[in-house]
């Protein structure tokens, strides 16, 4: 079957099933012969991991299976560590947000330690099963596990330089993380339609568009409670589409018929509130969970969230601007 092949914003884009047979040529044609494959354990001990490393053949220098949700800094610094001595010269993400950001957060300590004159170490390929979309971004985020606190990083040299989709590789995929992963996307978009800076496709909006409050917010509360950034993405999302009702009305005029939501006679502010409406009820549908308590997020911890919020970079660029009572609006709705 033919593949789609385009070029954004740095990023060679290939789609098509059985696409991963390409893989060794694509990194060639890039200029990796040594990649190093970055991945969780789930996928490497299956079928999908066999194909992709049976796809990367013997120009595979090794196999780091061991990433972790949030990208724990240990974990980035480990990654480069095994590249660096095997001599890697591309750092292959396979899977979602997790093993992909962590090849990417591996790859810019590594550029840091080349030097700027010198440029990156090695570059990022992604191949995801997912819809997080960090395969077309500039951006990564690593957690400091003993602070529980999440730090996001936009570098431009660590933006993949090829991102593979095979329809294939996704079948496997659990329903619930195929659902979370997907109101991620669904979020980018969201964010997109309202940002300061324009919109574009789902994950290429986080590179174009940048992000609001909701991903502020989720970025935050997956840094200290470890939980699935998805899965508060689905729960987030709503609350801070309400919190943004005030300035949202053309966005969201275009949102309504992608949710089949009729456009009523009294104006902007209901099709809003029916549009946040639809998309909470969307989200139920997925039989995600609804609620930061339903995670074991303690309701006393919601002040010191909202505070601790201020400091993203994602909360600031929020179009409509976010106070800590804002914030903690947002927070109670969603508990």
């Amino acid at each position: 079957m033919p593949r789609i092949r385009r070029q954004e914003g740095g990023t060679l884009i290939v789609l098509g099933p059985g696409a991963i047979q390409d893989l060794r040529p694509l990194l060639r044609e890039l200029g990796s012969t040594r990649p190093y494959l970055v991945t969780g354990p789930h996928l490497a001990g299956g079928p999908v991991g066999a194909r992709v490393r049976e796809a990367l053949g013997d120009g595979l220098v090794g196999t780091y299976s061991r990433s972790r949700p949030h990208v724990p800094e240990a974990t980035a610094e480990e990654v480069a560590e095994e590249a660096r001595s095997r001599k890697a010269d591309a750092l292959v993400g396979l899977g979602g947000g997790s093993p992909i950001g962590t090849a990417k957060a591996a790859a810019f300590r590594l550029q840091e330690a080349s030097g700027p004159l010198r440029g990156p170490a090695c570059f990022v390929a992604a191949v995801p099963t997912t819809y997080a979309g960090s395969e077309v971004t500039p951006v990564f985020g690593t957690t400091d596990l003993e602070r529980g606190r999440k730090s996001v990083v936009r570098s431009d040299p660590i933006r993949p330089r090829l991102a593979l989709y095979d329809p294939e590789l996704a079948l496997d995929t659990p329903p619930e993380l195929t659902a979370s992963t997907g109101v991620n996307a669904l979020a980018h978009c969201v964010e997109a339609l309202y940002s300061k800076e324009g919109s574009m496709e789902a994950g290429l909006v986080l590179a174009k568009a940048g992000m609001g409050v909701h991903h502020g917010l989720c970025h935050v509360l997956g840094g200290r409670y470890n939980a699935p950034h998805g899965v508060l993405n689905g729960i987030i999302l709503p609350h801070a589409m309400r919190f943004n009702l005030p300035i949202a009305g053309k966005a969201y005029r275009e949102l309504a018929p992608q949710l089949h939501v009729r456009f009523p006679r009294t104006g902007d502010a209901a099709l809003g509130e029916n549009v946040c409406q639809a998309t909470s009820e969307f989200i139920r549908g997925l039989r995600l969970p609804q609620r930061l308590r339903d995670l074991g997020i303690p309701k006393a911890d919601l002040p010191s969230i909202a505070a601790e919020a201020m400091q993203s970079k994602s909360v600031r660029a929020n179009p409509r601007p976010v106070t800590v009572d804002g914030a903690l609006e947002i927070l109670f709705a969603a508990w």
